[in-house]
């Protein structure tokens, strides 16, 4: 099952400086696809601020309480240089010590998975990682980025589709 907060904000492809724009949901089976330029600051700071956080998410992901929901990771996928497509993975679990989870967004320009794969989350490739904590968000550092990114209306329409608060 898609969840809503995922499919709102799920791939993001981090492009070259000729490719702006992005692809609705009408375009892409229920998924917006953002493109961002490779060396947007805001962007590259969120996923870095990820990779140096991911610690805390395992942490909270083994140790769960009732009050959390919705352990999501996002992974980069590479396409050619300096692009790669961003994906969201759902349903994390562990097996042999290793962290998985399924695909939760259709590729839009990446071939070798489809939704609902089951993947490795492999730390070398994460980009994000978020949950929902008392009906909070926690982390979602790319989907601040994007959040930032968007004008009165689009943010008050994402607040709409959306079941936990960003602060």
């Amino acid at each position: 099952m898609k969840w809503l907060f995922v499919t709102i904000v799920s791939v993001c492809i981090i492009a070259c400086k000729e490719k702006k724009g992005y692809v609705s949901k009408e375009e892409n089976n229920g998924d917006e696809v953002y493109n961002i330029v490779s060396d947007d600051e805001a962007m590259n700071n969120a996923i870095m601020q990820a990779k140096t956080t991911f610690g805390q998410f395992l942490a909270a992901f083994e140790n769960s309480e009732s009050n959390m929901r919705n352990f999501t990771v996002k992974l980069r996928f590479p396409l050619e240089e300096n692009s790669a497509e961003h994906m969201w993975l759902s349903e994390l679990f562990h097996k042999d010590k290793k962290l998985y989870g399924v695909l939760d967004s259709d590729p839009v320009n990446v071939t070798t998975v489809k939704w609902g794969d089951t993947l490795e989350v492999k730390t070398e490739f994460l980009s994000d990682w978020m949950y929902v904590k008392n009906e909070k968000l926690v982390g979602g550092y790319t989907v601040r980025v994007l959040y930032d990114k968007m004008d009165a209306a689009e943010k008050k329409s994402f607040r709409n589709e959306i079941d936990f608060e960003i602060e």
